[in-house]
């Protein structure tokens, strides 16, 4: 009983003092993520002077604990060796098993923690112990340090090559207030609102921005590191999704109404052709040669997994297919690669079914699963996948991990973190990707994200950016990846 207790006690000591942590915390939360360090350094120094000075921290003399033995000395190697025991908590579990409830940096440093009506007893060194401390020392630092430059800071082998202005998107007309966090994201934050038009060999991106029945669209420019929008033209229609495809040699505009209107645009406005789409509540719009046939076709999927396929022919869009793909699914995102990728959800977990298309229907070929919920896109990058989420209703309530950030390899192992962002009090970016493309034409492909702020659920403020790759970085995530 005496033994339960005083496991009790070190627990409650130990909440007790995280006080400190949440205080500064709290207080530093405006600058950033390095509130978070900032507020693991104060809370490191206030546990070596209280242990130095007087073998107790505030929370251990209301439990009324201390340690066995105390000096500077001791509370400093104490403290360090306190991370090789936050190692997947092994140190702490060890605790459980030691006759003295001695965690590894209780070992390392020499001392135990009792009553304070206790006697002082000696105690043998445990020099096994004494070694793994130090190895897990070592590979708690390599995962703490990695885990904090991929996901608190994030976009980490990636260089800022150009930002926008703060653009507003307007919800006027949309009934959001019944919808389920899944209805709003593809409502509003989901929505797609850049494409990236081929004028003259030269990549272009335009944005649209959506007014209550119509939708304006803009050329967006680099100047230096900034994107500057210069309006070209608008057309007499609200638009959900937006893509580009190659029709007659040319980049045009293909777009989703909240009508369920598939419309193919040019870059100056003029509507080439237009049909009523079958599928309602959209996952997403992609377009490419799914029939390799040497002509793009254009694709769109829905959350019942209904899939219908489009192919412009001389100036119409005819229906090629409509119907499942296979599984009785819920898709949450699709590629087309020499075939269709569609990613589905599975508990805690995402299904990814590959299928070919041929003569008309699709043709199941293979099944994965990765450990990763709700991925929202997916895009081809550096010969594997970008995939990209944010998790709705743990941004709404600011707890959990809201975005996932990642290039998988092709066999679906994470190659590259670019964030997966927990959900800290302070204000930072949440980055939805929109494209991925050989923008500036250097052989290597940019990627175009739309950043919201955590509080914003909706997007209504939002901005663009484009980051390149850095390849020596990028060695460096892949590295830290590993560790983290």
């Amino acid at each position: 009983m005496e033994r339960l207790l005083l496991i009790v006690s070190r627990s409650a000591a130990f909440l007790i003092d995280w006080v400190v942590f949440i205080i500064v915390y709290l207080i530093l939360s405006e600058i950033g993520a390095y509130s978070y360090i900032l507020a693991l350094l104060a809370l490191f120094i206030y546990r070596v002077f209280m242990q130095a000075k007087y073998g107790q921290t505030l929370g251990m003399m209301l439990l009324k604990i201390r340690l066995s033995n105390f000096s500077f000395k001791i509370a400093l190697k104490r403290e360090i060796f306190r991370i090789a025991s936050s190692f997947f908590y092994i140190g702490y579990i060890y605790a459980l098993f030691d006759k003295k409830l001695r965690t590894f940096h209780d070992i390392s440093s020499g001392v135990y923690v009792d009553y304070v009506d206790k006697d002082i007893e000696e105690i043998g060194a445990n020099k096994i112990i004494l070694y793994i401390s130090y190895f897990l020392l070592i590979a708690s630092l390599l995962r703490g340090t990695s885990r904090f430059i991929l996901d608190e800071i994030g976009q980490f082998g990636l260089n800022k090559y150009a930002i926008s202005d703060d653009y507003f998107q307007s919800f006027q007309g949309d009934n959001l207030l019944s919808l389920s966090q899944e209805e709003l994201y593809l409502k509003t934050v989901g929505r797609r609102y850049t494409a990236i038009i081929d004028e003259g060999g030269k990549k272009v991106i335009y944005r649209i921005s959506n007014k209550l029945k119509y939708t304006e669209v803009y050329r967006l420019n680099k100047n230096g590191d900034e994107i500057i929008g210069e309006f070209k033209f608008k057309v007499d229609f609200p638009i959900q999704f937006i893509e580009s495809i190659n029709y007659k040699g040319e980049s045009n505009f293909c777009a989703v109404t909240p009508k369920g209107e598939l419309v193919i645009f040019s870059n100056w406005g003029d509507v080439y052709a237009k049909t009523n789409i079958k599928n309602r509540d959209v996952v997403n719009i992609k377009t490419g040669d799914l029939d390799k046939d040497g002509l793009e076709e254009i694709v769109t999927l829905n959350r019942n997994a209904d899939i219908e396929i489009y192919k412009l022919n001389k100036g119409e869009l005819i229906l090629m297919f409509f119907g499942k793909i296979g599984e009785d699914i819920l898709p949450s995102a699709f590629m087309i690669e020499d075939g269709i990728i569609v990613l589905s959800k599975g508990e805690n977990k995402t299904n990814i079914y590959k299928y070919d298309f041929k003569e008309g229907q699709f043709k199941y070929r293979y099944k994965k699963q990765i450990k990763k919920k709700d991925i929202t896109n997916i895009f081809k990058f550096n010969g594997g996948y970008l995939i990209n989420n944010i998790g709705r209703n743990n941004m709404m309530f600011k707890v959990g991990n809201i975005q996932t950030f990642e290039v998988l390899d092709t066999n679906f192992k994470t190659k590259y973190n670019f964030g997966k962002r927990p959900a800290r009090r302070y204000f930072y970016m949440v980055r939805i990707v929109e494209e991925v493309c050989d923008i500036d034409g250097d052989g290597m492909d940019e990627i175009v994200v739309k950043s919201i702020g955590k509080d914003d659920v909706m997007g209504h403020s939002y901005r663009i950016e484009v980051y390149k790759q850095n390849k020596f970085l990028l060695v460096i995530n892949r590295i830290l990846s590993f560790w983290s």
